[in-house]
């Protein structure tokens, strides 16, 4: 029985779908993914999947989806990774394997930047991927806001129900103006991602009818994967809203509501770690970074939009790139790949860890102490990612 490792068609769209359903509600709850992932799961995106096929039929799947990232005056080709699935009785042979090879081949012919996916660690380390990056996690109960804002304001949410909804234009312009975006293409498109993960976006206006932010809120109503509003306070405010209308009435301390928050809102960081009840940081994906000089450099300029940058130098080694130099003046970062010496030698999944966190560099790898108090400045790098973009 013959192997093919190919791209599938738009002709094989349904299969495709059928396949993934059956794998992932074999592995654990029913899936439907049509309804999971709108933004991924069309017919004109079929050929972002490479499949291997035994006698033409699908057996083992890898989606990888494009995505134009801009991060603080920078563009990075980046590349999800998605729907990883083999057939239950082609487990242990080799096929996802040879998928994700096929995959992690084509990224580097396409010069990609980076790459992300979720799932077990151990698993996706065999490809290169590491777990980094970082997410500041909120935990809030209605009686935080209550006992620290007040009363919660007279907002409407309004369900969106379409790509034509005269709120979209409010909605996409609040996200564009975020630091690190994705181009989340044209108002169908974007309507979709805001859609992804069974979440429902959800407009919010004042008691005047102007615009204040938008949730993108799974149907429990507990967990909000994207959250953004005109101004900090009114994020809070949003917050105090939405539980209070979601749980108007608890017992004890009612369903508690969480979100995630990136690493460059210092802002709204603040606020909310002043009246959370539970706090957490945890790695954002798994990572794999193909050309650590572009991708350093984005998010250096990042993070000079919130951190001050001690000026000063430093040359790490990574395993199976090559040296990166890095060089920052009055807060402007250069980083380029270099043929001099290493300061500190890092294996590649080390260098992941050592300079996007979430735990402090030396937490990776001991130093000469002279470097530290610049590796704590500088270090982790805000890698994160805005989870309704996943694949």
């Amino acid at each position: 029985m013959s192997i093919e490792v190919r791209r599938l068609t738009e002709a094989e769209f349904e299969p495709e779908v059928d396949f993934i359903n059956l794998v992932f509600s074999q592995n654990s709850v029913p899936h439907n993914f049509k309804r999971l992932c709108p933004r991924w799961i069309r017919p004109e995106l079929t050929g972002y999947n490479i499949a291997a096929l035994r006698d033409g039929r699908i057996r083992s799947l890898v989606m990888a989806a494009p995505a134009e990232v801009h991060i603080a005056g920078h563009t990075l080709k980046a590349v999800g990774i998605g729907n990883v699935s083999t057939h239950l009785d082609e487990r242990r042979t080799g096929l996802m394997q040879m998928c994700m090879t096929r995959t992690i081949d084509e990224m580097k012919e396409q010069n990609v930047d980076f790459s992300f996916l979720g799932g077990l660690r151990q698993r996706y380390n065999f490809f290169g991927y590491e777990r980094c990056g970082y997410r500041i996690g909120f935990t809030l109960y209605i009686r935080n806001l209550r006992m620290t804002r007040g009363e919660a304001p007279a907002y409407t949410f309004r369900k969106v129900k379409c790509a034509d909804d005269p709120a979209l234009p409010d909605i996409r312009a609040l996200y564009e103006a975020q630091p690190l975006r994705v181009n989340r293409g044209d108002d169908m498109t974007f309507f979709r991602t805001l859609q992804m993960w069974t979440c429902d976006p959800y407009v919010c206006t004042d008691a005047d009818g102007r615009f204040i932010g938008y949730v993108c809120a799974r149907p429990d109503a507990a967990s909000l994967n994207e959250v953004f509003a005109v101004t900090d306070d009114a994020v809070l405010d949003l917050l105090n809203a939405w539980i209070t209308q979601h749980n108007p009435n608890p017992v004890g301390l009612g369903q508690p509501l969480s979100i995630g928050i990136h690493p460059w809102a210092r802002g709204l960081q603040r606020k909310l770690y002043a009246v959370s009840e539970g706090i957490s940081v945890a790695p954002d994906h798994q990572y794999r970074v193909f050309n650590w000089d572009r991708v350093t450099a984005a998010f250096f300029a990042l993070k000079a939009t919130y951190a001050a940058l001690p000026d000063g130098h430093l040359t790490l080694g990574i395993e199976g790139w090559g040296n990166l130099s890095i060089s920052v003046t009055n807060g402007q970062a250069v980083c380029e790949k270099t043929d001099a010496a290493a300061d500190i030698m890092l294996t590649d999944f080390e260098a992941l860890r050592f300079v996007f966190g979430p735990l402090p560099s030396v937490s990776v790898k001991a130093v000469d102490p002279k470097f530290e108090p610049l590796l704590e400045a500088w270090f982790p790098l805000p890698l994160a990612w805005h989870g309704q973009d996943n694949v």
